[in-house]
């Protein structure tokens, strides 16, 4: 038997499934999707295994937008799991937020010493400033400076070392 369609789509991974999706349902296309995989979804496929955990074949997958409307559209076909990614680092015994922000100041000094390095960066760089590493060890302001030399031995460089071999 013969039958007849408006697109062949190769590949079922999200750019396939969504477009051969969005051609059947809101343009009323026939659509014929092939992949040589046996999923939907490309490299964001998971199953549950016989256990009932949750397995990434392809290792994990996040996805962020910013768009209601994508978010809505992805709902109807999915269910969301809420994901909080936080980066911290071991300095001294004690977890530190990174980047390293005016959070990390507050947890890494004694108070008035952690004030005194954020009214500085404040008079420095203004509010909601990301200033790198080198520039900061950069100021020739003595607080400044003691606060990137921290960063910098407590952050930046071995960790530089450990990830690439060399010191930054």
């Amino acid at each position: 038997m013969h039958r007849h369609y408006d697109w062949l789509v190769v590949g079922a991974g999200v750019t396939g499934a969504v477009f051969a999706e969005h051609m059947a349902s809101q343009a009323d296309q026939r659509v014929l999707v092939i992949d040589r995989r046996t999923t939907l979804g490309g490299n964001a496929h998971d199953h549950r295994d016989e256990t009932g955990v949750l397995r990434h074949v392809h290792g994990p997958h996040l996805f962020h937008t910013n768009s209601p409307s994508v978010f809505q559209y992805l709902s109807r076909f999915t269910e969301w799991m809420n994901y909080e990614h936080r980066v911290r680092v071991m300095i001294d015994g004690r977890l530190v937020p990174l980047p390293f922000n005016f959070a990390s100041i507050d947890t890494c000094f004694p108070q008035a010493t952690a004030d005194r390095f954020k009214r500085t960066l404040l008079s420095a760089y203004g509010a909601d400033a990301g200033v790198p590493i080198l520039t900061l060890r950069e100021r020739r302001d003595p607080e400044l400076r003691e606060l990137a030399e921290f960063i910098y031995e407590s952050v930046f460089r071995d960790y530089t070392r450990k990830q690439w071999g060399m010191l930054p």
